[in-house]
């Protein structure tokens, strides 16, 4: 993780210091609860999954690999191996979340910018089923100046179409209210700015 110092920031945010010290990367990934922290995180850096099984090695996109709340793409006689994270080649990452329990809301955002505009931008949401990629909000991303408004205006619309389960932290209508504010907040971050 040395490549991706902010892997192990995002991680310092798992759950609680018992499943920090025992638990690993891939099972978190496997496992897709919604509030773990690194679903979103692989998909918005376009990881690669790695598994093998009886009939042998195979690969799977990140994007691909979450099928649904606790579960994933693997068949039940194959293990996740490794999981190859691109570098970044001059994107950075931003990682928010508004924690109401274990997590309301939730957004990674990998940014490239330069010269006061963005580039390129991805931007994912957790706390979902399958973490969800927001391609309209990347398009107005892209090619915006890297001010607050900008930003803000271009995320506005983060939450539409998305589905949050409601449970006792947080309403789905509050989650999806809350997407376009933690992904503001993560293109910010990410843009080494200031989020509110």
């Amino acid at each position: 993780m040395a490549g991706l110092p902010a892997v192990a920031s995002i991680a310092a945010h798992t759950v609680d210091p018992q499943v920090r010290n025992r638990g690993t990367f891939g099972g978190n990934l496997c496992h897709n609860d919604p509030i773990n922290n690194f679903p979103p995180l692989a998909v918005a850096l376009d990881a690669t999954m790695h598994a093998t099984g009886p009939d042998g090695d195979r690969e799977v996109d990140a994007a691909e690999f979450f099928t649904g709340y606790f579960s994933n793409a693997l068949d039940r006689a194959e293990v996740l191996t490794s999981v190859t994270l691109p570098a970044l080649n001059g994107r950075e990452i931003g990682y928010q979340e508004i924690e109401i329990g274990e997590a309301a809301a939730r957004a990674v955002a990998v940014v490239a910018a330069g010269n006061g505009t963005i580039t390129e931008a991805r931007v994912v949401l957790g706390c979902l089923a399958i973490p969800a990629r927001r391609q309209a909000v990347e398009e107005a991303l892209a090619g915006a100046a890297t001010t607050l408004d900008s930003v803000a205006e271009a995320t506005s619309g983060a939450g539409d179409g998305i589905d949050p389960l409601s449970d006792p932290d947080a309403s789905s209508e509050y989650r999806q209210a809350m997407a376009s504010v933690v992904a503001k907040r993560a293109v910010m971050e990410a843009l080494g700015g200031q989020h509110e």
